[in-house]
């Protein structure tokens, strides 16, 4: 500790400067109270300029205190140096007093205060400002992670009260006092140490396990997004917030806790997006609330989403031109007459934001919604050519609906490819309405999971991961292979979004917007994608040299997708050593492989060692199955086309990946 206290000699201030700027510690001056003593603010001159400072001063009453004090020192002076060329959303400190008794930590003044002064008042604080200080208390505490060397803060107070807002209302937060630096190798083990924080924000995972580990600072930002959510702070009135809200939330009752100031500035499906990363935030096991990259990533989302409140809040104007049925049917689909649905028989065009917007989604190509149409049986959709369509039986269905604008190379791509295809893990298509410029198209609908979104839930475990790969290998396989007429498809654009999960955790293949039909015998050199590939990490790396789509470029993507389930996190996120940026997913995993330090990079929830507490043990993967998983993916990341496996030797080894795992 000694040692620690000299290298940070250069930030000591003289407790006679710190008198003159705080007027001698006046009561005036107190700004805040807590439990390390009173916070004074002041004006200081520091390297030449007076700037305004808060001055934390330790309660020379306190028995306790000195070892809280160095911690946030030496914590605080790492996060300064760190902030040097970067904004990570933290209280910065200009430096410390240790004189005469008193133990003091100066930090610049954030003139606003803390949060905790604006739960409860939503016109000072409205919706866009409540959502942009969530996503950036996260985005400092991520960015933290990444930037410190071989350690990981917890902070184990985050709170209302140690988030502070500067005169941009910009959050930073404070409060390192009772922080814990664990080595990131030992990231999801439990730390021993006493239950220490604020009531209503108290992890209750941390008494039971006798233990902090990082997913205890996750449970303490979500209470705070609560807090934000709802207006309401997490103890008021000898009310705790927590219980509050997951009765409410598992009820489908928010609105009724929620201000109303704030239920009526929030879109829709800004809601639905922060209300469920925060009630994740709040499970009772660690294991199943978001990691931080997944926390930050959907508060961006739902930042983004607020910011189209204005245009979500009315009915997209292409709906009341497409309820114009008057205009001739200039569809020019042959042979595919049976499969067109009139808008007579497409219920429940979305009458209010919430129910439309529920299960929306847009890209480039189209946006996708949840709806009601009344059709025939789903099961007998394609047997119906030679019958009189107009006496079968119709019932209705939920369905997910493709509206497409100007994008008639897209509409027919998807027909081609899913017309007459009936497997379990492709999404079923049951229909089409084409009037002019004005396209939808109707599929079965599946749920509201998609693989991407779900990737680090803890509930994932490696039995249910193995099945998730088998499923869409099957469904690969159906493409490439079995379909009939001799018919090939190749999708083109596969990736962790493009898997949607039903209610069991079957996956589906979807979005075959850019996908390529052909004969199983035509050549494939001439082949090239109907479009632009957006999530280009997913991308076979021969074909973007040479352009040519073989149903090997399938399987490299479907190589990715193997990856991000067995680590956790999507491609994109995978933190690169300095100077390997832009090294590829097939040279990255194969240096994993080469460097033994794959099995490090194992979803949190899936490794062998429960990190809720170190007495048990999960059942994690067994070492035979996860060896035979990591060896075909890499196989199916090769650089070159013809050095990947075909699509079922690949299921023979996810089998038998299965198979050593069940067994064990």
């Amino acid at each position: 500790m000694e040692s620690a206290i000299t290298e940070l000699d250069h930030l000591q201030i003289p407790l006679q400067k710190i008198q003159d700027a705080t007027d001698n510690f006046s009561d005036k001056n107190i700004i805040g109270k807590g439990g390390f003593g009173k916070v004074y603010r002041g004006k200081l001159k520091h390297h030449g300029k007076m700037i305004k400072i808060s001055a934390r001063r330790l309660d020379r009453k306190s028995l306790n205190g000195d070892i809280e004090f160095w911690t946030e020192v030496s914590t605080l002076s790492t996060l300064s140096v760190l902030m040097e060329d970067h904004h990570y959303f933290t209280v910065k400190m200009i430096g410390f007093c240790d004189e005469k008794g008193e133990k003091i930590v100066v930090n610049h003044h954030c003139r606003k205060g803390s949060l905790s002064q604006y739960i409860s008042d939503p016109l000072t604080l409205d919706v866009n400002q409540r959502l942009s200080i969530a996503a950036k208390v996260c985005s400092g505490i991520f960015n933290i992670r990444t930037k410190l060397k071989g350690d990981y803060i917890i902070h184990r107070n985050i709170n209302s009260c140690t988030i502070l807002l500067d005169e941009k209302w910009e959050p930073r937060l404070s409060g390192f006092e009772y922080c814990i630096k664990q080595s990131k190798e030992r990231l999801n083990q439990v730390v021993n140490s006493e239950v220490i924080g604020t009531q209503g924000y108290l992890d209750s995972a941390v008494g039971k396990y006798g233990g902090v580990n990082h997913k205890s600072d996750i449970y303490s930002i979500g209470v705070v997004l609560f807090e934000l959510l709802c207006g309401r702070k997490a103890f008021q009135e000898n009310v705790l917030l927590v219980p509050l809200v997951k009765f409410h939330y598992e009820n489908g009752t928010m609105n009724d806790i929620i201000h109303p100031d704030i239920w009526n500035q929030m879109n829709p499906r800004s809601f639905k997006c922060f209300s469920e990363v925060a009630y994740s935030c709040l499970q009772e096991d660690p294991t199943r609330r978001p990691e931080i990259e997944k926390l930050y990533n959907q508060l961006e989302k739902a930042n983004l989403l607020q910011e189209e409140k204005d245009e979500m809040h009315e009915i997209p104007p292409i709906f009341e031109n497409l309820l114009d049925i008057s205009s001739p049917n200039l569809w020019k689909v042959k042979n595919w007459e049976h499969l067109k649905i009139e808008l007579t028989h497409i219920h429940s065009i979305p009458p209010s934001p919430l129910e439309y917007y529920a299960r929306s989604y847009k890209n480039n190509y189209h946006h996708t919604f949840k709806q009601e149409i009344e059709y025939y049986d789903k099961q007998n959709v394609f047997f119906i050519e030679q019958q009189n369509i107009d006496k079968l039986p119709k019932r209705r269905h939920h369905v997910a609906a493709k509206l497409l604008v100007y994008k008639e190379d897209v509409f027919l791509s998807e027909i081609k490819a899913l017309y007459g295809c009936r497997h379990p893990n492709i999404q079923s298509f049951l229909g089409f309405y084409h009037n002019g410029d004005k396209m939808m198209l109707f599929y079965d609908y599946v749920s509201n999971k998609r693989l991407y979104d779900i990737l680090d839930d803890g509930n994932l475990t490696w039995e249910k991961r193995l099945k998730i790969c088998i499923d869409i290998a099957h469904g690969l396989d159906y493409l490439h292979n079995e379909m009939e007429n001799e018919k090939m498809v190749i999708h083109g654009d596969l990736n962790s979004k493009k898997i949607e999960l039903d209610d069991n955790f079957g996956a589906k293949i979807v979005g075959f917007e850019i996908s390529v039909t052909k004969h199983k015998n035509q050549n494939d050199d001439s082949l090239q994608m109907n479009g632009d590939i957006k999530e280009t990490y997913y991308m076979d790396p021969e074909y973007v040299k040479t352009n040519k789509l073989k149903r090997e470029s399938d399987v490299y993507s479907f190589g990715v997708i193997m990856f991000e389930i067995m680590c956790g996190i999507p491609c994109f996120m995978v933190e690169h050593e300095d100077g390997k940026e832009n090294e590829g997913m097939s040279s990255l995993v194969r240096r994993w492989c080469d460097e033994g330090i794959i099995k490090e990079k194992l979803a949190s929830g899936i490794k062998e060692e429960n990190y809720i507490s170190n007495l048990f043990l999960k059942k994690g993967p067994n070492k035979n199955s996860l060896n035979t998983f990591m060896d075909i993916t890499c196989k199916c990341l090769a650089k070159s086309q013809n050095q990947r496996p075909g699509i079922k030797l690949i299921i023979k080894k996810l089998q038998q990946s299965l198979s050593f795992h069940v067994s064990q």
